[in-house]
């Protein structure tokens, strides 16, 4: 006969297996495949739970990774430096992309020499203080100086040529020539007509280096795209309002019409100067200075083009 369990030949009328031991009176199939099945289920469920340790062991892992570079990227990080409105004529904070020891910073205008009013330090950090008051005469002072001469040795004619330079400056494109707008005016409203009014802005120099600081919403390295914009500084004698559309040569070498719309008060004025939809073409406002502004310090070598 053969053992039910592991087949092996045994004499007839043997009451246990030779080969496994098996007591052939006890043997129940059924039972044997039910233990087995109970075994298999709980290597099953062993297996099972061992992967989800090692599943839930990999997540924790990952996290802690994700945190760890998180952690690493936020200490490398460069600490956005948000524009932050001047304090009356004082401004202070980070300029991103300074790369220099250190250096002052003048405020320059149309026919003036630069002011000192500040400095940047190697850090990027700065703080400049603008003037509390400019002149900004009509005429420019030395042809006031020639006239001068001039009466000295004739006064008659050096009345006539007084004369001459009050009348020749006596229109609104005289009211703004420190604006720097650009070849000329093609519309152009100035209220009240004594007003001056003249643009500034602000470099750094030191020996073997020299650029621009400026608030922007970009570096401006590259083409300006509609919706950049930068601030400028707009100084006025008086009260006032300077609109019109003046003709200006962009950075690609092309004749267009920048637009401005300028209500000014006496003293320092934040005006923005934006790029429009179309290319090249800039508006001019004054108005809620936008809050994504940050600071640069740029040689202007490396820009495209500047939203001055």
């Amino acid at each position: 006969m053969h053992c039910p369990k592991c087949q092996a030949v045994n004499a007839d009328g043997s009451s246990t297996c030779i080969a496994c031991g098996l007591i052939f009176a006890r043997y129940d199939p059924q039972a044997q495949a039910r233990v087995l099945a109970e075994h298999r289920m709980r290597r099953a469920a062993e297996r099972e739970a061992s992967d989800d340790a090692r599943r839930a062991g990999w997540i924790i892992g990952a996290v802690v990774l994700l945190f760890a570079a998180a952690g690493i990227a936020w200490t490398l990080r460069t600490v956005p430096q948000q524009y932050s409105p001047p304090a009356g004529t004082t401004f202070s904070g980070f300029a991103h992309e300074y790369a220099g020891a250190g250096a002052e910073l003048m405020l320059v205008g149309n026919e003036e020499p630069g002011v000192p009013v500040g400095r940047i330090e190697a850090d990027g950090s700065f703080r400049f203080e603008l003037p509390a008051s400019m002149e900004l005469p009509r005429i420019p002072p030395a042809l006031v100086a020639q006239a001068a001469e001039f009466a000295l040795a004739d006064p008659a004619k050096g009345a006539e040529q007084r004369a001459n330079l009050q009348l020749h400056f006596s229109t609104a494109e005289s009211a703004v020539r420190r604006l720097g707008a650009g070849m000329g005016w093609s519309e152009l409203e100035v209220l009240p007509r004594d007003m001056n009014v003249g643009r500034y802005g602000v470099v750094y120099q030191s020996p073997g280096e020299r650029g621009d600081l400026f608030a922007s919403n970009s570096d401006l390295k590259r083409v300006a795209l509609p919706g950049e914009h930068m601030l400028v500084l707009v100084y006025a004698d008086r009260a006032g309002s300077v609109r019109g559309v003046a003709q200006a040569m962009n950075a690609f070498g092309v004749e267009v019409p920048n637009a401005w719309e300028l209500t000014l008060e006496p003293g320092w004025n934040l005006v923005i100067s934006e790029q429009t939809a179309n290319l090249g073409r800039l508006a001019y406002r004054t108005g809620p200075t936008p809050d994504d502004l940050e600071w640069y310090a740029i040689d202007p070598r490396t820009r495209a083009i500047e939203l001055h």
